[in-house]
């Protein structure tokens, strides 16, 4: 079974509910002037450092994956967790799926900040360019409304093998 990948055009990957993202402007604007200086949504999206981060949009958070402009995919997506994979170095799909399938517990890396999911129908594309031309290259999923983590991981298990890993994972309410 093949897995659907996208590639990136250079600009960091986001997720968005498909609202947000019809709403995206990517170089040709921006959707929601916050003040910050930038001149489109790409750029605000460039202005996270690092593996991840959060900017709002018409009040929903949306996801920028940052750092390398590597293929993605959807590894695993239930309704409260999802894992992303980004295809930094590999000799074939194959290899990649195998090695994640004999992995049990991988040390992610938890960021420093949480994701709100308010719309469970989600898409990742890529920042430059416009949700409507994303055609084929974007990935679809779905999540429980909820509080989400946001965890990180630089899998190389061996030299012919270099993977970054992103998950996400509902947090349980804190009961009172």
């Amino acid at each position: 079974m093949r897995t659907h990948w996208i590639n990136s055009n250079g600009g960091p990957y986001i997720l968005a509910s498909n609202r947000v993202a019809s709403l995206w402007r990517a170089t040709n604007g921006i959707s929601v002037d916050h003040g910050d200086g930038c001149a489109n949504d790409y750029q605000r999206a460039c202005e996270i450092n690092g593996y991840a981060g959060v900017i709002q949009s018409d009040g929903e958070s949306i996801l920028v994956i940052g750092d390398l402009p590597s293929d993605l995919a959807v590894y695993l997506n239930t309704d409260t967790e999802v894992v992303l994979v980004k295809w930094v170095g590999a000799e074939s799909e194959e290899q990649i799926l195998a090695a994640l399938d004999i992995e049990r517990e991988l040390p992610f890396q938890r960021l420093n900040f949480d994701l709100r999911i308010t719309e469970s129908e989600l898409v990742i594309f890529d920042s430059s360019e416009l949700f409507a031309d994303a055609g084929e290259n974007k990935l679809s999923l779905k999540l429980s409304l909820g509080t989400y983590s946001v965890e990180v991981l630089s899998y190389e298990p061996h030299d012919q093998l270099m993977l970054q890993l992103f998950r996400l994972r509902k947090l349980l309410p804190i009961p009172i």
